[in-house]
């Protein structure tokens, strides 16, 4: 029986703290209360609710609080998943309850509980790929894990480039790279 690290615990707790924190800003600029987020919490819990925030995130590529058929297309093309206009048709017909043509996040979660393999398959590349620079295991990519990936994959980075390129990245100001920073920087 393996015995829990007390280190590893709390950082991830920590971890998740501040997913968590994240998440409910981001319901609310997306003009959804918490408690009707509820039942999902109930049903999976709130490593579920964070992991489907991130992914409407990622699809949202422009940041408008609704997932387009375009930024469907994006994402599947930008990683490498290439589903065919009949499929993102019939996932955005699905998955859009009030005929709008674009997915909010509540329209997002069904269709994400719906078509779950679909859309952990683009996930867990860009995780992945994301664990692999965080090398402290934080949850979030330093400027010093960018230098160092940078200088491992030969395109080392100066102090300012690093800075510019957290410039770009860095969305909430927070001075490090999230998963979700990261996979839309990977994205664009």
């Amino acid at each position: 029986m393996e015995k829990e690290v007390p280190g590893a615990v709390s950082k991830y707790k920590e971890i998740r703290a501040r997913k968590w924190e994240s998440v409910s800003k981001d319901l609310s600029e997306w003009g959804v209360p918490v408690k009707d987020c509820q039942r999902y919490i109930s049903d999976f819990g709130k490593d579920k609710l964070i992991e489907m925030c991130e992914c409407f995130k990622i699809f949202d590529h422009t940041d408008t609080g609704h997932i387009t058929k375009p930024e469907m297309v994006l994402v599947s093309n930008c990683l490498g998943k290439g589903w065919n206009r009949h499929f993102i048709k019939r996932l955005l017909e699905d998955g859009d309850k009030n005929g709008d043509t674009v997915l909010d996040f509540m329209e997002f979660v069904e269709l994400y509980l719906a078509y779950e393999s679909e859309f952990q398959d683009v996930l867990n590349d860009l995780k992945v790929a994301f664990e692999v620079m965080d090398t402290d295991q934080s949850g979030y990519l330093s400027p010093d894990e960018l230098k160092i990936v940078m200088d491992k994959i030969g395109r080392p980075m100066s102090d300012e480039e690093t800075a510019h390129f957290l410039e770009i990245a860095d969305k909430n100001g927070d001075g490090e790279i999230d998963f979700v920073e990261f996979a839309k920087l990977v994205i664009k």
